[in-house]
């Protein structure tokens, strides 16, 4: 429950304006490298081969905690969910003023009537892609931080066993965006007498 609570507090905290104030350059192949050392345990309990091709001079703003906290479910998960023995590889491309990010799994993957609802709050596809300690949040609070940097995610599946490639998109300099929306709120303050 405490673990449930803390989620739905941190959900409800993604649009507070403090959130976004911490934005630093990040240099994607290094934090995703650190990522992947967090999760080695389970890497090598699962014999998993984790394939980190993303070059070295890719990097963006962005706050540490949300790149971490959205890399980290995303390749977290594609790691929970491989087979043993599978393959997890993480690319990304340049596009100009954004890197698209992919990360792709050879696992369970996911029904196609389950992807139009897989960011959704609290929506599971199916029990086996849930352990006990999962409340179906991880993939919306990683939406709300993608979406409040004005970036995008997706996610493609050809179906159970079939493996799953989410697509990540996020802008190498998000703060002209985060200043329009900053200064949006707080003129709606100022009519609203706040």
């Amino acid at each position: 429950i405490r673990k449930l609570v803390t989620t739905i507090l941190d959900l409800a905290q993604m649009n507070s304006l403090y959130m976004v104030s911490d934005l630093q350059e990040i240099q994607v192949r290094d934090m995703i490298n650190q990522i992947i050392r967090d999760n080695a345990y389970l890497i090598h309990q699962k014999s998993l081969h984790v394939i980190n091709t993303i070059p070295d001079e890719y990097s963006l703003f962005m706050s540490p905690m949300h790149f971490e906290t959205v890399l980290g479910n995303l390749i977290g998960n594609a790691i929970k969910y491989s087979y043993i023995n599978g393959n997890v590889t993480i690319h990304a491309t340049d596009q100009k003023d954004s890197i698209l990010i992919s990360i792709q799994d050879e696992g369970i993957g996911i029904e196609p009537e389950h992807i139009s609802r897989i960011f959704d709050e609290f929506y599971r596809a199916d029990n086996s892609r849930h352990d006990r300690g999962s409340h179906g949040l991880g993939l919306t609070i990683v939406k709300r931080v993608v979406e409040m940097y004005h970036g995008s995610i997706s996610v493609v599946s050809e179906g159970l066993g079939k493996g799953s490639i989410f697509y990540l998109t996020l802008k190498k300099n998000p703060e002209i965006y985060l200043k329009k929306r900053i200064g949006f709120i707080e003129s709606v303050r100022q009519r609203q007498g706040k």
